[in-house]
Order: structure tokens, then C-alpha cells, then sequence
């Protein structure tokens, strides 16, 4: 196999690029139909960040979401739920500090929503965010007028638990 070779030859062991690469592996095993060699990958990573090297929450939230959705796909749900809620918790002084949204904090709140524990405030703060990026012009203050905060909460959270937000959801965790 020419990325098994490729990975003897280049990796730096346990350094970011290393750690990033193993990801993209999991997501080419997912890409390809293989889904337990995505989760043996995802299994080693997390291997890693338990037992030698804690991740940044950063990219711990990346294998979180990616495992969950695995093992969601193969039914174990209570599990799902454990480790989207391990990447959740990592990243939440994350999401309260951050100013903009980055896909780091929309995995995040992914997460949360997954395992039920995103909270109102995390939401209506990622949709002021969210709605300040459109820019200070006419139609992103009455487009925030008219957003009812309450309302944007309760989608944001359960817009992923729908099974089209899971469909997407997966589509995050595989970046596909």
C-alpha cells in the first residue's frame, strides 16, 4: 500500500502534521467503504490523546465527531453519544471565547447538539456570530430583527439530531 509506505517514510510521530494526516487516512477508509479501518485509525488517535499526548481541542473535536458518526452508523448510539460529548466538553471554553465561527466551533456545536447538551446561550451566541459576518448593512440588522434568538436556539440544537442534520452531520465528520 503506497500511503502505508508513504507514512514510514515521512511521518514525524506524534507531531500535529502526523496526527492530521492519520485523520485524512480514517476519512480515505470511510471514503472508500471501509468503515472499520476509519475506526481503528479514529480508535489509535484517540489512543494517543488519552494515554501519551492530549490533543488540542481543536483537533480532538475533529475525532470526536468522527468516531461518534462511526459509531452511530453500526448502531452503538449509547457510545456515539459518550465520545460527541468528550469532544464537546473539550471545546466549550473554546466556544464561549470565540468572537466568529470556524469549523472547529460548528463541529463543536455538532457535538453538542448530538449529545443534547449544547445550551441556549451557546447557540444564540454562535447565531450572533453568525449573523455579524453578513457585515453592519440594512439587511443583516433586519435579518436580525426579525430572527427570533429562542427560535434560532432551538433549531441550532436540533437541526443534527433530524436525519437530514445526521446526513450532514456525517458529511462534517467525513468532510465529503
Amino acid at each position: 500500500e503506497e500511503l502505508t509506505r508513504f507514512r514510514e517514510l515521512f511521518s514525524r510521530k506524534g507531531s500535529w502534521e502526523d496526527t492530521t494526516l492519520e485523520l485524512e487516512l480514517a476519512r480515505v477508509y470511510a471514503a472508500l467503504g471501509e468503515y472499520r479501518k476509519a475506526e481503528d485509525a479514529v480508535d489509535s488517535l484517540l489512543h494517543r490523546h488519552r494515554l501519551v499526548q492530549p490533543f488540542e481541542p481543536r483537533l480532538l473535536v475533529y475525532c470526536c465527531l468522527l468516531k461518534g458518526v462511526l459509531l452511530d452508523r453500526r448502531g452503538a448510539r449509547g457510545p456515539a453519544v459518550e465520545i460527541w460529548r468528550e469532544g464537546y466538553v473539550a471545546m466549550q471554553p473554546l466556544i464561549r471565547k470565540q468572537a466568529e465561527p470556524n469549523s472547529e466551533i460548528v463541529n463543536a456545536l455538532i457535538l453538542g447538539s448530538l449529545c443534547g447538551e449544547i445550551t441556549d446561550e451557546e447557540c444564540q451566541s454562535f447565531a450572533t456570530g453568525l449573523m455579524a459576518r453578513g457585515g453592519d448593512n440594512a439587511f443583516a440588522r433586519q435579518a436580525q430583527a426579525l430572527a427570533n434568538p429562542k427560535t434560532m436556539a432551538i433549531s441550532f440544537r436540533e437541526m443534527w439530531r433530524t436525519p437530514l442534520g445526521r446526513k450532514y452531520a456525517e458529511a462534517f465528520a467525513f468532510e465529503s
